[in-house]
């Protein structure tokens, strides 16, 4: 009885199986052969989503051994933006299990792309109108995707300046997580900088996508960026790190972050010194432009505080750096080390005022670097104990007091006005002063060459005679008042050659 039994239960579990099994064939051929119905429900629902134009080559759906779809020659094209599609993929495939897809909405387990190509456009100018108008929310994909890959992903962004070239990423690696066009989904991204050459590995938060104006989608996240060289900027070299955390729309993204270069310098020469930052900009994901507000930086031991732009011309490659950089109480051991072979030949507290322009082009930096600013020294010593002696000898003669002797040193003090272009720094005034005499001089000085052309007066307390002893001071005596002016000496100076070799004379 129980083997009969039994024997009636295999044949019933035997033909329900058969028929389960059936009826998944069934439903396999059927979506096999409903592919073109199922492409033009999805093109639909694309195009309702997008605002825009669907195109789907191909679309194959099975459900054996596992629910699984694939396509290829996905363009979505909006008439306002041109001939190129916003969006474009070369191929697409998407895996789930039967439950996943039963939730509601139903979710997608794995979705892979490739070719993917993502063209933003720019921000549309809205009339009054269109600003007063509530936005309508547009329908939305009725499914969710749990994991996207899309490895070797192109994004590329247009300025709304039809002058600036558009901006792109080279995505090499890019996962979205939890995946829909009307909810926020979590990334992570590896994305290779062209220059400085490096990958930015970063990862967030973006979206839900703004279909009207894709420049307002939201975006945040954290980023690190290592091992960039910076000897791919003519005249300057260093490996740059540099961390921080993002948000804000495409078009608006809000960077907070610190950027350390151990081994600064410039090929010009000099040394490498450590340089390191603390900044917030404003960064414009559509075309690259970055408004600096403010960058905190340190040279050595030498406060930076910088506040600018690094922004696109129309119709030049490139970006331009303009900035507004100040120096309170810095070391000008510190400054001139990166900028002179050797040990530096002064030492003091530096206070610097100044525009800074580097404009785009293949020049190196010490070529196209153009400065106009204001700058101070105090409390200076000359490191060399020859220069040293020497403005001693000449404060002590400027006092009167030229038979004093034995060891010491005076501080010395700079101030002036300067503007730097084509590698000559050109100087409005320079005043160099020591106890008893002030030297005033205009001039330049050649970077690349270190070449001097001064001309100006030194003042002195003292008489000229009294700059002398013995017979010298007689023999000067005659000539005293013709340099005497307002209560001091006068004297008409030019000094040329270059910084190792000055020369010094008189001027008439």
């Amino acid at each position: 009885m129980k083997r009969a039994r039994w024997g009636k239960i295999r044949v019933w579990l035997t033909i329900s199986l058969l028929g389960v099994a059936g009826v998944l064939i069934v439903l396999n051929v059927a979506l096999a052969r409903a592919g073109l119905s199922t492409r033009k429900a999805l093109v639909k629902e694309l195009e309702q989503r997008f605002h825009a134009d669907v195109e789907l080559r191909g679309l194959q759906l099975r459900i054996l051994p596992r629910p699984k779809a694939s396509g290829e020659g996905v363009s979505i094209r909006r008439p306002e933006d041109g001939a190129a599609p916003f969006l474009a993929i070369r191929k697409l495939t998407a895996a789930s299990g039967i439950f996943h897809l039963l939730h509601f909405p139903p979710h997608v387990q794995h979705v892979q792309l490739e070719g993917l190509e993502i063209h933003i456009p720019p921000r549309r100018q809205k009339d009054k109108a269109e600003q007063k108008q509530p936005q309508k929310r547009a329908q939305t994909l009725r499914f969710v995707m749990d994991e996207v890959i899309a490895d070797g992903t192109m994004l590329q962004t247009t300025p709304k300046d039809p002058g600036k070239e558009p901006l792109t990423w080279d995505i090499r690696k890019l996962t979205l997580y939890d995946a829909g066009v009307d909810r926020p989904m979590t990334f992570h991204a590896t994305l290779h900088n062209p220059k400085p050459p490096g990958d930015i590995r970063t990862t967030g938060s973006f979206g839900p996508w703004a279909a009207d104006d894709p420049g307002d989608t939201p975006v945040s996240g954290d980023y690190s960026f290592e091992n960039a060289d910076l000897s791919v900027f003519k005249g300057i070299a260093g490996i740059l790190s540099s961390h921080g955390k993002y948000g804000g729309t495409l078009d608006h993204i809000d960077v907070h972050g610190k950027a350390d270069v151990p081994q600064f310098a410039l090929k010009s020469g000099g040394h490498a010194l450590p340089l390191r930052t603390e900044f917030h900009s404003i960064v414009d994901g559509t075309n690259g432009d970055t408004e600096l507000q403010p960058v905190n930086a340190m040279l050595a031991d030498t406060p930076i505080v910088a506040r600018g732009a690094v922004q696109g011309t129309p119709g030049v490659k490139g970006k331009e750096v303009i900035l507004d950089a100040v120096i309170d109480n810095g070391k000008l051991e510190d400054v001139l080390r990166l900028a002179v072979d050797g040990e530096p030949p002064l030492t003091g507290i530096v206070s610097v005022k100044t525009k800074i322009d580097i404009p785009q082009g293949q020049d190196e930096v010490v070529d196209k670097l153009r400065l106009d600013g204001s700058f101070s020294v105090r409390s200076a010593r000359f490191t060399s104990f020859n220069i040293e002696q020497k403005i001693t000898s000449l404060s002590r003669r400027a006092r009167g007091e030229p038979k004093k002797k034995g060891p010491g040193s005076v501080l010395s003090n700079f101030h002036g006005r300067f503007r730097l272009r084509d590698g000559l720094m050109k100087f409005s005034t320079l005043s160099f002063t020591v106890p008893g005499a002030r030297l005033d001089l205009i001039g330049s000085f050649g970077l690349r060459k270190q070449s001097i052309d001064f001309e100006g007066t030194i003042r002195m307390e003292a008489k000229i005679s009294q700059t002398m002893t013995g017979f010298k001071a007689l023999l000067l005596k005659p000539i005293d008042p013709f340099f005497r002016k307002n209560g001091e000496t006068v004297i008409p100076i030019k000094i040329g050659g270059t910084r190792d070799h000055p020369s010094f004379g008189l001027r008439f």
